[in-house]
């Protein structure tokens, strides 16, 4: 069920408007869902594990967590340089490449996923 923000009012899932006062209901990560339907998971997982961003940008998602899809691939791009120069960062970079890559799966299959 999906709550009204403005009003409080449970309404179903499918509803774009309020039933009692007519306001737009936000959209529901069911619709997220079937936005990257179709779209192969490991290509997804795959792409996101090589660069941080770009399975997000094969599955068309426009936003994670508030931060572009573009936005990945640039953190993505700033931890390569700096990890030339501190070893540290690039475990940091690995580890975050693996946590995006079963997010991007997990979205490209239809379900939430991490983020």
């Amino acid at each position: 069920m999906v709550f009204c923000p403005k009003c409080g009012t449970e309404n179903k899932d499918d509803s774009k408007f309020c039933v009692k006062c007519g306001a737009p209901l936000p959209q529901s990560k069911k619709v997220e869902a079937q936005q990257v339907s179709g779209k192969s998971p490991i290509i997804a997982a795959i792409l996101n594990f090589i660069w941080i961003g770009l399975g997000y940008l094969y599955l068309g998602i426009k936003e994670v967590r508030g931060i572009p899809a573009f936005g990945y691939v640039i953190i993505g791009l700033v931890l390569v340089i700096i990890g030339f120069f501190i070893s540290p960062i690039r475990i940091i970079g690995f580890i975050i490449s693996v946590i995006l890559a079963i997010d991007a799966y997990q979205k490209a299959k239809g379900e939430k996923g991490f983020l």
